[in-house]
């Protein structure tokens, strides 16, 4: 968990961000004893009590019970991915097939001034003329058709690895090695606050408490929350799984503010495209 804690003393008092480290106690009968301390103890910065290690990982273990998204918002998620995805490829086979349309008559226009060359009654500077804007033309639909084949594909991968990720938190982290434990705690969280043995308080890595509040907007659209009171719900439960950023407000691109302008729970094609893609690079968690 090296690089996780931090004091949630420190950070509940003043708002101060200090790391956690490991202490190592001999007694006197020879047994080993494990504490985190806080790093402000050694400048008398921080006064927090000792958290023994044991407890500490027990309770990062009971913690991810807390992180884990509700079948319900990971089915319909799930459904927006496939319906966005489809969407997507019907409206690119469309525009593909107009597109093709146009590079083929821009074939036959240049064909037929190609054999007007030899004609002595049409000034070859007009073809030549026409025949550059046929080029340039060609080289801009080439363009747009190259530009069909981008899909959301990558992003709704991303997006579904996140997903898989709380799907099962807790059974997951249970089950896994300690290096598959250490990597799943960097990539869940920035940050875990304790204090005497305690979690306190979480900060989470991108994009998993921006997919949290999604959730939280899913559900209180589902029970008939007012639409004008979303933006409080969502502001409420982002600052929850991102207290060191409270006063800030997601992203105009963010899953959030995608959420909040979708008309319903079930028409959210638009939060699936061009998410922010980090916090999962390099983890590939073990099969229990």
């Amino acid at each position: 968990m090296k690089g996780t804690l931090w004091c949630g003393a420190c950070f509940r008092r003043d708002g101060s961000i200090r790391r956690m480290i490991v202490r190592r106690t001999i007694a006197r009968n020879g047994d080993e004893y494990l504490y985190y301390f806080c790093r402000g103890t050694q400048d008398g910065l921080c006064d927090a009590k000792y958290s023994n290690l044991q407890r500490i990982e027990r309770a990062v273990e009971e913690h991810y019970r807390t992180v884990q998204f509700s079948p319900d918002f990971l089915q319909a998620m799930r459904q927006t991915l496939a319906d966005a995805l489809a969407d997507q490829e019907a409206s690119q086979r469309a525009l593909k097939e107009q597109l093709d349309g146009h590079l083929a008559r821009l074939d036959a226009q240049e064909a037929n001034l190609l054999d007007l060359i030899g004609d002595v009654t049409i000034p070859r500077d007009m073809i030549r003329a026409r025949l550059r804007e046929i080029g340039t033309s060609r080289e801009r639909i080439t363009a747009q058709l190259n530009a069909t084949t981008d899909s959301l594909t990558d992003a709704i991968a991303f997006i579904e690895a996140n997903l898989q990720l709380l799907e099962n938190p807790y059974e997951l982290y249970l089950n896994a090695s300690d290096e598959v434990r250490r990597r799943l705690n960097q990539a869940i969280f920035k940050r875990i606050f304790i204090d005497h043995d305690e979690i306190i308080d979480h900060d989470l890595e991108d994009p998993l408490g921006d997919l949290f509040t999604v959730q939280t907007i899913y559900h209180a659209t589902l029970v008939g929350a007012p639409p004008g009171d979303l933006p409080a719900i969502a502001q409420h439960t982002w600052n929850t799984h991102h207290p060191t950023k409270k006063g800030a407000v997601p992203k105009d691109d963010s899953f959030t503010s995608r959420a909040l302008k979708a008309p319903a729970p079930v028409q959210w094609g638009a939060v699936c495209s061009k998410p922010h893609k980090v916090g999962l690079t390099g983890f590939e968690p073990a099969t229990p």
